[in-house]
């Protein structure tokens, strides 16, 4: 876990542009990194970008309690409370 914290990291710090999206309105083509948290994905429009980002190669990272469906294309996937562990990897 150590190791996949670090590139999660990576992934985030190297991201050049944060965009906060809570609904619809930006295409797959627009981001390179999708971090999902605290969430099933089970939603639309949440849900909508995860497999058509994995086919481009797009980042994804989950941090949920509970294994998504998508958890399969993920690049990285972490079972924990958000709130511990998210001041980690913005660190």
């Amino acid at each position: 876990m150590i190791d996949s914290l670090k590139q999660a990291k990576e992934l985030i710090a190297s991201s050049p542009k944060i965009t906060i999206v809570s609904g619809a309105g930006m295409s797959i083509e627009e981001y390179d990194l999708f971090l999902s948290l605290e969430s099933s994905l089970r939603v639309y429009p949440a849900s909508g970008f995860v497999e058509p980002g994995a086919q481009l190669g797009k980042s994804l990272i989950i941090i949920n309690r509970d294994p998504t469906t998508f958890d399969y294309p993920a690049t990285h996937t972490f079972a924990a409370h958000l709130g511990l562990l998210l001041p980690v990897l913005c660190a």
